[in-house]
């Protein structure tokens, strides 16, 4: 495993994170085939941030600063969201780069090192969150990148130094690497802090860990020092207003099913089976370090979207880096107990392979997608105007105002209640929109300004999404969540209410009134039409809008 040169896995490396740039930055834009809501809340932050908003402060959101940072830092040089997404990827993987050389150098060996080089850039510059699908999105890229970042801290505090490595630099890669995962994805923070932890005490790396501490400390004061200190209760405040919300109490299958379902359960029996073995083999200190990371693992899994079990790009690597210490002659049930690791290694490396080839294959497969294919997102802002989507999601555009919605769309509806509720008298049926949602947007602002809504209204949908503002010439609500996590942050500062008659999530609009009647607010009704009902809000006393 030793037969490929540390120097030569380091020059594949930086020409595998070249030519992945190059075909992320060479189309010149930004174009998917899904998630196109999701990209609109990204967009929403990105754009907010550029004009000076802080998260948390300005507006709610879960997701921490540095998931959008790294992408405004490119808007403000000029560039537009697509691009700009794209370049924030390439600066990511340049500035990971000395960190996944310095970890291959002191911990691993051949093509163990270019797996695991390969897999944290994979990660970082792909155009996809994960699954087999043949497409691409941006959806959920902040994911990818803590991914990536908790593949550094994991291996740090999981495989000892070999050679030329230091207390000071694995403190240190632990120490930012931390920090960074608290403000991308605090998930990723509270999963995985803990097994470093006693990795570096395990192996009385103390110095490591002291080092990880103060570094970890020197980031969270620098962000202090720029947003103070009320950033981080408004962060906190984020976190515990989705965590407490049951309109969507997490994005997919079960905690449960995570670990024990058939798509899931060759995965943890991997684990668990790697996990014994390494303890039978004498490594019982790997195997106490596996075990405590198992249920990070899982967590992790479970909170993201799609629930890609991307610790299977790790494990495997790390478990091999484990053998030479398993004795020749161990064995268990008269198997070598090398053997059954490697068994066990083979076997996990099989089960992710098709979601890693989805991932890297990604920045290719944008590169060659045909542009005719697809349609501007949101046209008429220079900032997000290179961001595409595939036509077959912006499909019966022309039917718009011209037919009732269900006919010009295709749309969901359901036969019981989910959803139904009733809004000043009348019954609003269970119906939501599946694809069509740029161009119902653009439909909608066309009818706002049409019925005369100037730029000043500041307008809070009954939706999971509040983009409407970035389709025409109005603004978004001060302190208003892009996207409904189950509060309703910013409606006192709303002129307007919005209420879909198909929406997108049917429990966010049904949530969103039965949370504005609470209130007291009164509803007079100003616009109607077959895409929505617009009210102007008289807010009660103590609550005006501003």
């Amino acid at each position: 495993m030793g037969n490929l040169s540390i120097r030569r896995v380091s020059v594949i490396l930086l020409v595998l994170v070249l030519v992945q740039s190059f075909f992320l930055l060479a189309k010149g834009g930004l174009q998917i085939h899904q998630h196109e809501v999701d990209t609109l809340h990204l967009i929403d932050i990105l754009v907010r941030m550029h004009g000076g908003e802080i998260p948390h402060l300005d507006f709610m959101t879960p997701i921490g600063v540095l998931a959008f940072a790294p992408v405004v830092i490119f808007m403000k040089a000029g560039l537009s969201v697509g691009m700009a997404l794209m370049a924030a990827q390439v600066l990511i993987a340049m500035l990971l780069f000395p960190a996944v050389i310095y970890i291959i150098r002191s911990r691993m060996t051949g093509w163990i090192a270019l797996g695991f080089g390969v897999a944290v850039f994979t990660l970082i510059l792909s155009l996809i969150h994960g699954g087999t699908g043949d497409v691409t999105s941006v959806s959920m890229h902040y994911n990818r990148w803590a991914w990536a970042v908790a593949f550094l801290v994991i291996t740090v505090g999981f495989l000892p130094v070999q050679r030329n490595g230091s207390d000071l630099a694995d403190g240190v890669i632990a120490g930012l690497g931390f920090a960074i995962l608290a403000l991308i994805k605090v998930t990723y923070f509270a999963a995985f802090a803990l097994p470093v932890a006693l990795g570096f005490l395990l192996r009385r790396q103390y110095k490591a860990l002291v080092v990880s501490v103060i570094s970890g400390l020197l980031v969270a004061l620098i962000v202090t020092l720029l947003a103070g200190v009320s950033f981080w209760q408004a962060y906190l405040d984020d976190l515990l207003t989705v965590a407490r919300s049951d309109l969507r109490p997490f994005p997919g299958v079960s905690f449960g099913e995570v670990i024990s379902s058939p798509a899931y359960l060759a995965g943890s029996a991997c684990l668990m089976l790697a996990v014994m073995l390494l303890r039978k083999a004498g490594q019982a200190q790997a195997g106490l370090l596996l075990l405590t990371l198992a249920p990070g693992f899982f967590y992790v899994t479970w909170q993201n979207y799609g629930n890609d079990p991307q610790w299977l790009l790790l494990v495997p690597l790390l478990i091999a880096m484990r053998l030479p210490q398993v004795p020749e002659d161990a064995v268990l049930w008269q198997w070598k107990l090398r053997d059954m690791l490697r068994v066990t290694v083979i076997f996990a490396i099989a089960l992710m392979v098709p979601g890693f080839v989805n991932l890297a294959n990604s920045p290719l497969r944008h590169l060659l997608s045909d542009r005719a294919e697809f349609g501007p997102l949101a046209a008429g802002d220079a900032r997000y105007d290179d961001v595409f989507l595939a036509t077959a999601r912006l499909e019966n555009v022309e039917y718009i105002g011209d037919l009732y919605l269900g006919e010009a769309f295709p749309v969901n509806q359901s036969d019981d209640d989910e959803g139904a509720i009733v809004l000043n008298d009348e019954v609003l049926e269970a119906c939501n929109l599946s694809v069509g949602v740029p161009a119902l947007q653009g439909a909608m602002t066309a009818a706002l300004t049409d019925g005369g809504i100037g730029e000043d209204a500041r307008i809070f949908v009954a939706d999971l999404s509040s983009s409407i503002w970035l389709y025409g010439p109005f603004e978004p609500v001060p302190g208003a969540a892009p996207w409904q996590y189950g509060d309703l942050a910013g409606l006192e500062n709303a002129t307007h209410l919005m209420v879909p008659l198909c929406p997108t999530l049917l429990r966010a609009r049904k949530f969103t009134l039965e949370g504005i009647a609470a209130r007291g607010v009164t509803l007079d009704e100003v616009q109607r039409n077959n895409l929505f009902i617009l009210f102007e809000m008289q807010h009660p006393a103590g609550g005006a809008a501003g």
